[in-house]
């Protein structure tokens, strides 16, 4: 709901590493979720291996005729990951990345 609020997302939904929606909150379109949530971690895995002397990547942004599709890859210390997904959010969450980014790092430990 902080994320839904913080960004002006229709949605947000959390990936676990294999692909699979465990959690979401807002308007979910009418064909679901589950084949988003497979398609981000395999986008978030192939753009990781375009360059990796960059390190980790941290946000996949999609631009549609429509809709945005956003995510925000975590990896914890034992190297588990998710993905935090927000569909269409608004203009401004380009000025909140760093927020959510900190929010959830700050976090981690606890949600993990």
């Amino acid at each position: 709901m902080w994320c839904n609020q913080l960004t002006g997302s229709d949605a947000s939904f959390v990936i676990d590493s294999q692909g699979f929606i465990i959690a979401n909150y807002g308007r979910i379109p009418p064909e679901g979720l589950d084949g988003l949530g497979a398609e981000l971690c395999y986008a978030a895995e192939m753009l990781g291996k375009i360059s990796p002397g960059f390190g980790t990547i941290a946000w996949v942004d999609l631009d549609y005729d429509d809709a945005r599709i956003v995510g925000y890859q975590v990896k914890n210390d034992a190297g588990e990951s998710f993905i935090l997904g927000f569909l269409s959010p608004n203009a401004n969450y380009f000025s909140q990345k760093i927020t959510i980014s900190r929010a959830i790092q700050n976090n981690l430990g606890k949600m993990m």
